[in-house]
Order: C-alpha cells, then sequence, then structure tokens
C-alpha cells in the first residue's frame, strides 16, 4: 500500500511532515509527501482548490493508498473525497482543524456529511483548532461513518510523539 502525507497550513509542519515521512517509510511500498504551493508564495492560508488539483494530479495512478493528514490536510482530505477527486482505501487525521475551517469559510459541514471513508481521527483534549470533545460531537450531529476517534491529552497543536502515530498506522493500515 502506498501513503500520501499531508501537513498543516503553517510552513513550520514541513520538518515535521518529512520526519513522519521517514519513520512510516517502512511500513509502505511507496510514500509521498505533498508540499503546499502557499508555502513558496508567502501566502497566510492553503487554497484548497489549487492544492487538489496539483494532488490529484500527483497521485492519479495510485489505486490503493492511505492518507495521513494533519490539520488543514484533513481538511483538504475531507474536500477532495467529498468531490471524489481522491479515493483513499483509508485516512488517519491528527489534529483535524475544523473549527479553523469553519472559520475561513471552508464547507466542512457539508464535506462531512455522508462522509464513510474508513478514518482514524488522533485529536489533544483541548487542540485549539478543536478540541477533542467538540470534534467529537460534530462527528455525531454530522452522523459521519466508519471512523475511530482516539483522545491524547494536551492543549496544543503539536503531535510530536511519532512512534505512537507510527504505532496507530502500522495497527490501522
Amino acid at each position: 500500500m502506498k501513503l500520501l502525507l499531508l501537513s498543516g497550513n503553517s510552513i513550520s509542519n514541513k520538518k515535521w511532515i518529512e520526519e513522519v515521512g521517514q519513520i512510516l517509510n517502512p511500513l509502505f511500498d511507496e510514500i509521498k509527501i505533498h508540499y503546499y504551493k502557499h508555502w513558496e508564495t508567502g501566502e497566510e492560508i492553503i487554497d484548497l482548490d489549487s492544492e487538489l488539483s496539483t494532488l490529484t494530479a500527483e497521485i492519479n495512478e495510485w489505486k490503493d493508498y492511505m492518507i495521513f493528514a494533519k490539520s488543514a490536510g484533513c481538511l483538504l482530505t475531507l474536500k477532495g473525497i467529498y468531490e471524489k477527486k481522491i479515493h483513499p482505501l483509508k485516512c488517519v487525521f491528527v489534529g483535524a482543524a475544523i473549527d479553523w475551517g469553519k472559520e475561513r469559510q471552508f464547507l466542512v459541514g457539508d464535506w462531512l456529511k455522508n462522509y464513510n471513508t474508513t478514518t482514524f481521527f488522533i485529536q489533544k483534549t483541548n487542540d485549539p483548532v478543536i478540541s477533542f470533545k467538540n470534534l467529537k460531537k460534530i462527528l455525531e450531529d454530522l452522523d459521519v461513518k466508519n471512523y475511530s476517534l482516539k483522545e491524547i491529552p494536551g492543549n496544543d497543536h503539536n503531535y510530536l510523539d511519532l512512534e505512537f502515530l507510527r504505532q496507530v498506522i502500522e495497527n490501522f493500515k
């Protein structure tokens, strides 16, 4: 199986997603990190339409693949699945930035409605982009199917325990 890695909005995530790629590399046949255009242009917020277009071109030959996404990468994945432009077998979402996306007028509620891709959500108790409790409520209210949700302690948006993430993905894939 192949793995697509999508990081968060900020360029500060670049080094982190590369470290994630290194630790996950032995578990997959191929790993690809998608680098966001706004990191180069200096724009503040990800352009989901532009990134989705680039992303689909990068993986258009892929059949059996999984997506590991953090924060805004989760939103990019949700939009791509909703628009039927990407078709991962499974997803792992870390620090899903649902509230952050809603604040920026992304149609996150629409993307989650009828969402049924097998997904493992990992969320810190008080992650500032959305707390575990609020994420759980949104998933239940929108009747999202086929997911697992893991709460980990913390009040920041950094997911630095890479060994934990590796174990989760190895068990989930």
